[in-house]
């Protein structure tokens, strides 16, 4: 047993160290590169857009069918993993 919990550990540590990389690498090489930039203007420039152009009077309306939209996109996609398409 003490084999098991030795072999454990290591794999352990193993992650550890592979999460530390990990993260070394995403601050010194993708973090506020012109790929990150375009993302973080891609991730709020919809909102901007759509604040601009939503009709005030159809809020409730335009939330509850996008969050149908979201609830169905969401099932499919864990459709899809589990029949691995």
């Amino acid at each position: 047993m003490d084999k098991r919990i030795e072999n454990f550990w290591r794999v352990r540590s193993l992650q550890d160290k592979i999460a530390e990389l990990d993260i070394k690498y995403w601050l010194h090489d993708e973090f506020l590169t012109g790929s990150w930039w375009l993302l973080l203007v891609f991730l709020i420039l919809p909102w901007i857009i759509w604040s601009i152009f939503l009709n005030r009077k159809q809020v409730l309306e335009t939330l509850l069918f996008g969050t149908f939209i979201i609830i169905i996109t969401f099932l499919l996609d864990l459709i899809g993993i589990m029949f691995r398409f």
